[in-house]
């Protein structure tokens, strides 16, 4: 970094720092997954607070995300909180980690050895020590000769010469100089195997029935993954990357889910899986200063929702060609005016204006495609085949040959159809008719008590329960309220009668 630094400053003294803010900008992003799964965000929250990069609510928003949902999420809000707060929050975020004993990650985003680090014994036998005479490094005391001896080096030719200088300085016997070379290529051996176990990809042993469902999506065919829920379709996913990313050239993947949440989910499980393939992911409440064009040139796999790719290919920084393998998780949503459906418009026009243009593979996943709003079997069809064409898909994967495997680990709910018939007798609306009965004579002994009886007041016939007379009733229930003429007693127990018949 500091080799980057001092050429910029001397060539543009007024817009170093500018230069300098944006290249530590991109070095954090670029590291950014790495940085979430080693740091404590706890530990620099306060140095970030008394620096004026974050502000007290942050704080608090980060710690309660922390006990809620874990390490990760608080480092996800701290990275929000700090683009959102202050310009210079870059070097502030480095100052943190110095602060908080973080040498670390510190210097696994800078390399290069400076004079500072030179200075603390984290790097020795740089070019910052060439020339400095023998006499002046005897002069050193015991305490620092033996941080920086025991220091690991970067290369062979920086062990080689350590090895000699201390050789020359006479300051370790020969046991001791086999014993620090037999402890370092300990170290030594012990960092590559674990940098190779987590670099080398997780296997998975896919079942019968989910290799049936990839079949189709492996031959670069666009299909739509049909299975129960619990059967596995995200396994199915994973493997159909997999294989995906080691037959084409230059892949570029999105996997796309309709909400954050699963988004993060997926994006968990896939990096555990890919290896030393670059996956990256893209919160919408994440205000990312890479442009999506620039991280295509870094990762191989991405995770967002289907709305931040339709963001970017609205502003231009990307376009749907340059992927390889589009996945829709929950894809029975393509319809109307859902972001997958948008974003599958643009797909299909691009298809249509030139057909020369190689488009990226189609898979949808889903437990059901759904019947949509019909309410008969040939609109329920329509509805399914209107989704398959907004996805520009030709072929279904389901469970053929081997559904009696997937019914052992997969509950599958039984179906049973059951014709409905008309009931001719109904005891209930026996009940509710001789009630209704016993009600109508009640009102016709009052309308007999009143003496003076009004035709219009009458009840109106009909079979019970239907609309005609249900509407005849409020109508001469309103008549009654409205008439002045009947006594007051008389006419409130006509209304509460019409009430119980209406």
């Amino acid at each position: 970094y500091q080799r980057f630094v001092d050429p910029i400053n001397e060539e543009y003294p007024d817009r170093g720092d500018k230069f300098c803010q944006e290249y530590f900008e991109f070095l954090i992003c670029y590291l950014k997954g790495d940085l979430i799964e080693r740091l404590e965000p706890m530990h620099i929250c306060g140095f970030l607070y008394q620096n004026g990069c974050i502000e007290k609510s942050d704080r608090d928003k980060i710690a309660s995300e922390y006990h809620s949902n874990g390490r990760s999420q608080a480092c996800q809000e701290l990275f929000f909180c700090m683009q959102r707060k202050k310009k210079n929050w870059p070097v502030l975020f480095m100052e943190a980690l110095k602060d908080s004993d973080r040498s670390d990650i510190k210097c696994k985003m800078d390399l290069a050895p400076t004079p500072e680090l030179v200075r603390d014994g984290i790097a020795f036998g740089s070019d910052h020590n060439q020339g400095v005479p023998i006499a002046e490094i005897q002069n050193l005391d015991e305490e620092t000769v033996v941080k920086r001896v025991v220091t690991p080096v970067q290369d062979n030719n920086d062990e080689e010469e350590l090895s000699d200088s201390v050789s020359a300085l006479g300051l370790v016997e020969d046991g001791d100089k086999a014993a620090m070379d037999s402890d370092y290529e300990e170290e030594k051996y012990m960092k590559e195997g674990s940098e190779k176990e987590f670099s080398k990809p997780k296997e998975i042993k896919l079942r019968e029935y989910q290799l049936e469902l990839a079949e189709k999506a492996l031959t670069g065919k666009n299909t739509v993954i049909c299975a129960d829920t619990g059967s596995g379709k995200t396994w199915v996913a994973l493997h159909i990357v997999q294989e995906h990313l080691n037959s084409k050239e230059s892949p570029k993947v999105a996997f796309m889910a309709r909400t954050n949440p699963l988004v993060q989910q997926q994006y968990t499980l896939f990096k555990n899986f890919l290896g030393e393939k670059r996956v990256y992911i893209i919160n919408k409440d994440e205000k990312s200063t890479v442009p999506l064009k620039k991280l295509m040139e870094l990762y191989d796999v991405f995770f967002f929702t289907p709305q931040i790719l339709i963001n970017n290919i609205e502003k231009g920084d990307t376009r749907i060609p340059e992927f390889t393998l589009l996945i829709l998780d929950e894809c029975h949503h393509t319809a109307k005016g859902e972001p997958y459906n948008n974003l599958m418009r643009k797909y299909i026009k691009t298809k249509h204006n030139n057909k020369e243009i190689p488009l990226p593979q189609i898979v949808g996943l889903t437990a059901s495609i759904g019947v949509g709003a019909a309410t008969a079997e040939e609109g329920a069809i329509q509805h399914m085949i209107k989704i398959f064409s907004n996805l520009d898909v030709h072929e279904i994967s389901t469970v053929e040959k081997n559904k009696e495997e997937m019914k052992k680990f997969v509950a599958i709910p039984t179906e049973e159809h059951v014709k409905m018939e008309v009931c001719y007798k109904d005891p209930c609306k026996e009940i509710i008719e001789e009630e209704m009965k016993k009600v109508e004579n009640i009102y016709e002994n009052l309308m007999k008590k009143k003496g003076n009886l009004n035709s219009r007041q009458n009840l109106p016939g009909g079979e019970y329960l239907s609309k005609t007379y249900l509407g005849s009733i409020i109508k001469l229930k309103n008549q009654i309220m409205c008439d002045t003429t009947l006594p007051k007693d008389s006419g409130r127990e006509m209304i509460c009668c019409l009430t119980h018949l209406g």
